[in-house]
């Protein structure tokens, strides 16, 4: 089953069909960089979703910019958590192996990328609903 909480989401059977088909290879092959040996997914993700990041990342700075200062900081928090947690993703490969899947030092790591990523959309979904409140017009 490849449904969760929240859809078809990364890392999921569906994730995994779908590197196969798009990459030529399977999510479980392994390729060589800086002499680790990293599955063929824990390095695709980034780079298919790289561009949608880059897009959702600019357009919720340049609403910052254009809010007021309180909301404007929420959204800058939100975004610097965000930013903070695929980076943990992204390097997680450096210093957890594969085989170090389910040691504490693995836990820790999903503990935090995942608490970064969830906070920063909470912020963002706070700071984005209070900015639609304000900006919203009431009749009377």
């Amino acid at each position: 089953p490849c449904f969760d909480s929240g859809g078809c989401a990364y890392g999921s059977e569906c994730d995994r069909q779908g590197f196969d088909g798009a990459l030529g290879a399977t999510a479980d092959e392994r390729v060589e960089i800086v002499d680790l040996e990293i599955t063929v997914e824990r390095i695709a993700w980034p780079i298919l979703y790289l561009p949608a990041l880059v897009l959702v990342f600019v357009m919720l700075l340049r609403m910052a910019r254009a809010s007021s200062e309180p909301i404007a900081t929420l959204i800058k928090a939100g975004l610097a958590l965000l930013v903070a947690a695929i980076f943990a993703e992204t390097t997680s490969a450096f210093y957890i192996g594969d085989a170090d899947v389910g040691t504490w030092r693995d836990v820790l790591e999903v503990t935090f990328e995942e608490g970064a990523e969830l906070a920063g959309w909470i912020l963002i979904a706070g700071a984005l609903a209070a900015r639609a409140y304000l900006l919203a017009e009431w009749p009377e």
